[in-house]
């Protein structure tokens, strides 16, 4: 009995961790940002992991995943005059994790967000593409996926058709949602739990 009882301790023993999962942001905005990953979608909880304010520029950022439970990434994009727009790419180093979109990899234009001007209560909005990565006036922006749609709520780059450039002060927030994919039992404990079952099997034969 003393050591089937060892058996068991040393089978809750073993370490059941794995390495995290990695999430690559490359993004920018006009005008300013910040993203965060949060437990809500209707509040933001926890610190900015990346911030920006200049459209010229591309931001990144490599962050952890650390939460068994759903969580959100957040893009908050503030403009601040003339055209607005949001552009980036984000994937997941494995497959313990998936975006809104059913995979590891994310852009802005694919299926999967959910879009939300001047507050997380408010409706959501339609998401309207602007043009891919490389357009005018904004250009392209290397580590992001050329496929990537510059997104705002309105074609802020062509207001009547004729080329004119909106100019809003608005707060638009883009939303993804990342859940952990079921993490299977480790092998070792497979086999931990085999030699236990071959303990109880040899106690009963010699009882």
């Amino acid at each position: 009995m003393k050591k089937l009882a060892l058996a068991f301790f040393l089978a809750s023993s073993i370490p059941c961790a794995q390495a995290s999962t990695v999430l690559t942001s490359t993004f920018t905005a006009d005008n300013a940002f910040e993203e965060y990953i949060s437990s809500s979608t209707t509040s933001i909880s926890g610190a900015a992991i990346l911030t920006g304010n200049y459209w010229g520029s591309t931001y990144s950022s490599v962050d952890n995943l650390v939460s068994t439970s759903v969580s959100y990434l957040i893009l908050k994009v503030t403009n601040q005059g003339g055209p607005g727009a949001a552009l980036g790419t984000f994937t997941l180093s494995d497959s313990n994790y998936s975006f809104g979109n059913g995979t590891n990899t994310i852009s802005t234009g694919d299926t999967g967000w959910t879009m939300y001007v001047d507050s997380l209560s408010n409706a959501a909005s339609s998401i309207v593409s602007e043009g891919a990565n490389g357009i005018s006036p904004w250009g392209s922006h290397a580590g992001i996926d050329s496929s990537a749609q510059w997104v705002w709520y309105y074609n802020s780059i062509n207001t009547n058709g004729a080329g004119a450039w909106g100019d809003d002060h608005s707060t638009v927030y883009l939303v993804t949602s990342i859940t952990p994919a079921a993490v299977p039992v480790p092998g070792a404990v497979w086999l931990m739990g085999s030699a236990l079952l071959g303990l109880l099997g040899l106690k009963r034969k010699h009882g």
